[in-house]
């Protein structure tokens, strides 16, 4: 499998997937580095465990070319700061 560089820095191969923690008040990513993962149902199980542990945090899963696979956050939490706005 060919190993490319990606514009976040680890190289990973075309069947990986990286996951960057985001605040999901802000929706600005935290945490440094993403945590790659060799295939999609690992990605989403860490990211379920992350939500359920800390219900502030967020995770979003990128492909190797940068596409948004999924992004996981609590649902109450994520509505209550990006809801409809305020009449």
């Amino acid at each position: 499998m060919p190993v490319r560089t990606t514009y976040w820095g680890l190289p990973r191969t075309d069947s990986q997937f990286a996951v960057f923690h985001l605040d999901v008040k802000t929706m600005i990513m935290s945490g440094g580095a993403p945590v790659i993962f060799d295939c999609l149902g690992d990605a989403e199980r860490h990211c379920q465990s992350k939500v359920t542990d800390t219900p502030a945090l967020g995770c979003r899963i990128y492909t190797t070319t940068g596409a948004v696979v999924r992004t996981v956050s609590d649902d109450r939490l994520f509505a209550k700061h990006h809801g409809r706005p305020a009449a």
